[in-house]
């Protein structure tokens, strides 16, 4: 008699993990040592795991306090289980992906595809944050300021808007951005975008970050 066994780690239960802890992608991959481009694909196709790195993921959520109930899946910290169709109205689709803006004949595939992942994760945490409702401090004539927790969702929101943007100008080879950075230090404001970026642009291989790169050996001092 065969016996129904329940999947290590579902897309649902990874979807709300990262939602749950505020991770990307690219952290989870990092700090469990499970290569990015299987982490994405399980994230966007919910396959593609061994069970040793589906068990291996389960165990990183569950150290950083995610908890796995045998019936009910994953909950959140209000005991809710968020959907993956709640969070991303591409997520879970089982229809191969269509890009529909030119790209740079330069670019290769496999960094065509890292930054399209990159940008579907920002859209994932932008649909939560565009959900949130605007709060006010009580004010004397009507409204008062944002509160800090507003503004600090605003100011997130932004920033991923614009990481969307950056990854797609360098998709497209926009010349102002498409150049390494000058140094570890910005000397320029496009420094300064750039760097700002950084690591998602690295890990979509669009830039290679300034310590990465090859410095010409010196000579050393002969008597």
């Amino acid at each position: 008699m065969a016996i129904k066994q329940q999947p290590i780690l579902t897309q649902e239960d990874f979807e709300a993990a990262l939602v749950t802890l505020r991770l990307s992608v690219s952290e989870v991959s990092r700090e469990s040592g499970i290569p990015r481009h299987i982490v994405s694909h399980f994230r966007n196709y919910g396959d593609g795991l061994k069970p040793e790195q589906a068990a291996k993921l389960r165990d990183y959520f569950v150290e950083r306090g995610v908890e796995f109930t045998e019936d009910e899946g994953l909950t959140d910290q209000k005991g809710q289980a968020p959907t993956i169709a709640s969070l991303h109205p591409q997520l879970g689709v089982g229809i191969q992906q269509v890009h529909h803006f030119p790209i740079s004949s330069n670019i290769p595939d496999e960094v065509i595809r890292d930054a399209m992942y990159i940008m579907d994760e920002n859209d994932a945490r932008l649909m939560l944050l565009l959900q949130n409702k605007l709060e006010r401090d009580e004010g004397f004539f009507g409204d008062g300021e944002l509160t800090e927790e507003t503004k600090a969702t605003l100011q997130e929101a932004f920033a991923l808007l614009a990481g969307n943007y950056i990854t797609f100008r360098l998709l497209r080879g926009w010349p102002a951005l498409n150049v390494q950075p000058t140094s570890e230090k910005p000397q320029t404001v496009r420094d300064m975008i750039l760097q700002t970026f950084m690591q998602p642009l690295v890990d979509a291989g669009l830039i290679v970050a300034p310590e990465q790169t090859e410095k010409p050996e010196t000579a050393e001092a002969t008597e």
